[in-house]
């Protein structure tokens, strides 16, 4: 049968798609999904199965017989203008509780018509949906939901929260929207309420990495104390999840996929975001796009400084841009630029991190097995390109011949392993091997971390354990003002430091981690876009070998030269040595 669709039955799905991405997080279903299943699949832990009667869908099944599934599989279980179809609503939402695990989500977005929104008192009944019979309404509909009604029913269905309940007119929408979280087993028969957050609500906006979320800490920390219920939207991004597991002060956590929401639409989203609690934060652009400007801007303003200057080089470009960004940025201090932008007065703290005792056991035993050597953890790239250190191996080298205490733990994501030395005695790569988590937390047991500015320094910037930072694009005061044992290491005899920038332009065939292009596709679409002369980055690709130019940043490759490094690590071995002199003096009876 092919699809016959009226206008009054097109895509209503797709007009609250924003609204609830978070909530579809792992394996879902979309009953009576039509044409427009509500979310792509992206993996096998990660999909949504499709239910419906008509030939398009994943599965062609009447979504009131799930018996296909297996009871308390799937995390959420998303209809859209389907109940209604019904004439036993309980019997329909008793079988769908029953395919949702605990903790999963039921999300149903149903017509809400003329009559039922008179007879609630709602002044603008007349722009919602057709009652039953009357002209432009669909035919297969069997009830006019009432949404009181469909609440007094779900306390009958199970233990669930009620968690979103939202009447939805205006920009062709003439709905309601009713999202419950499942508390307890449908097999366990415990009393079938629902209950109603009363503390007031937060909702924290902070979409980014690791780091990010680490200097987010405080933010959520003192808004919990504040006596909210507090809400972070986030996103999936590098190493961020990791980075607020067991925060004590996040009380729900609503992941975001890259994209799930069109970023055209995202201040739309977040305006709406905003309307649905009692106080809305968000950090998006607190650090990143203010204080961390991406490349691309430089390019833009370089353009536009071209046409005044057209005889300028494009090293002097960029200088004049650096200029300005130097100007607009100054010393801000990150972690303060979060809780400013929350609207909040204290300033000078630290990230922080949150460990169970059986996720520290492993770094104290490795301690413990490592307890008479200076334990240098060194983390080996971050999330752009500028954040890796091109003469690892030459500072390792030099550590390894006269530092014969020393132990150097590498670690980092999967692609790390191309940068790693080979396993010794004094030599451990852990890249890919070790968990975000056993990183995290091994920067609370080292005697030494060592990195860019990546999620890992960030991560040892919570505690005061020594760190020595190779800044890049940040000062001290931006990055570092705050933590407690910091020895980092600013770049010297380089123009462009501190540039303030994100770099993505990356190597010719290596492939854009902000938006997935090749150098050679980078170079094209600037060409473009701001003209010719304009997308060369002169901090990139300084060094010439016999392959031609190896494509290193300037500020890493030539500001901060290895013996600097080395010089800074056997500065804080020598107190590491005095410190356990000093204990060893003291067990001496």
């Amino acid at each position: 049968m092919a699809w016959v669709l009226e206008e009054s039955q097109g895509n209503e799905s797709g007009k609250i798609k924003d609204r609830i991405a978070t909530y579809l997080q792992g394996r879902g279903l979309d009953l009576g999904c039509g044409p427009w299943k509500i979310s792509k699949n992206e993996s096998f832990k990660d999909n949504c199965i499709g239910v419906d009667v008509f030939p398009g869908a994943d599965v062609c099944e009447n979504i009131a017989d799930l018996d296909l599934f297996k009871d308390e599989s799937f995390d959420y279980l998303f209809s859209s203008h389907a109940l209604e179809d019904f004439f036993y609503t309980e019997a329909a939402l008793l079988k769908w509780w029953s395919k949702i695990r605990v903790d999963g989500g039921l999300i149903l977005y149903l017509p809400l018509t003329r009559l039922v929104a008179k007879d609630m008192g709602l002044e603008n009944w007349a722009d919602f949906y057709p009652n039953i019979g009357e002209h432009g309404g669909n035919p297969a509909h069997r009830q006019d939901l009432d949404p009181r009604e469909v609440k007094r029913t779900m306390e009958h269905v199970g233990h669930a929260e009620l968690e979103v309940y939202e009447i939805r007119c205006g920009g062709q929408e003439y709905s309601f929207l009713l999202i419950y979280k499942k508390l307890s087993s449908s097999a366990l028969g415990l009393a079938k309420t629902v209950n109603v957050r009363t503390a007031p609500k937060a909702i924290v906006v902070r979409y980014g990495a690791c780091g990010d979320m680490i200097q987010t800490g405080p933010v959520l920390r003192l808004l919990k104390e504040q006596g909210y219920y507090v809400i972070l939207n986030m996103s999936n991004t590098s190493g961020s999840l990791e980075a607020i597991k067991n925060n004590p002060y996040i009380d729900e956590i609503a992941v975001q996929r890259r994209n799930q929401v069109n970023p055209a639409n995202l201040q739309e989203y977040w305006e709406e975001l905003a309307t649905k609690c009692d106080r809305f934060v968000n950090l998006t652009g607190c650090v990143e796009d203010s204080l961390l400007i991406p490349d691309r801007n430089m390019y833009k303003a370089a353009a536009a400084l071209r046409e005044k200057a057209p005889e300028a080089s494009d090293l002097d470009l960029m200088h004049l841009v650096i200029q300005q960004y130097r100007k607009m940025v100054g010393p801000k201090n990150y972690y303060d630029a979060h809780l400013e932008r929350a609207g909040l007065s204290e300033r000078g703290l630290n990230g922080e991190l949150y460990f169970k005792l059986e996720e520290e056991l492993p770094a104290i035993d490795f301690r413990q097995r490592h307890k008479d050597h200076f334990v240098i953890l060194w983390s080996l790239a971050g999330s752009a390109y500028h954040k890796w250190y091109p003469w690892f191996h030459k500072v390792v080298d030099m550590v390894m011949v006269k530092i014969p205490e020393a132990v150097v733990v590498s670690v980092g994501e999967d692609a790390c392993q191309l940068m790693e030395r080979p396993e010794s005695a004094r030599c451990l790569p852990r890249a890919g091997k070790w968990k975000w988590r056993q990183s995290l937390v091994m920067t609370k047991y080292a005697d030494l971390v060592i990195g860019a500015e990546t999620g890992i320094l960030n991560a040892a910037g919570c505690f005061p354990t020594p760190k020595i930072t190779l800044l890049s694009h940040s000062t001290h005061d931006n990055l570092c003002k705050y933590w407690k044992n910091d020895y980092c290491l600013a770049p010297e005899n380089t123009f462009c430091y501190p540039c303030h920038m994100l770099h993505y332009v990356h190597p010719v065939g290596v492939h854009c981690e902000q938006c997935g292009l090749t150098h050679k596709e980078h170079q094209d679409d600037v060409l473009y876009q701001y003209g010719e002369g304009i997308w060369s980055c002169p901090t990139i690709g300084i060094h010439e070998d016999a392959e031609g130019t190896t494509p290193f940043p300037l500020c890493q490759a030539q500001g901060i030269p290895p013996e600097r490094v080395f010089n800074r690590i056997k500065e804080v071995y020598e107190v590491w040595k005095s410190k356990r002199l000093v204990e060893e003096l003291a067990t001496i009876p």
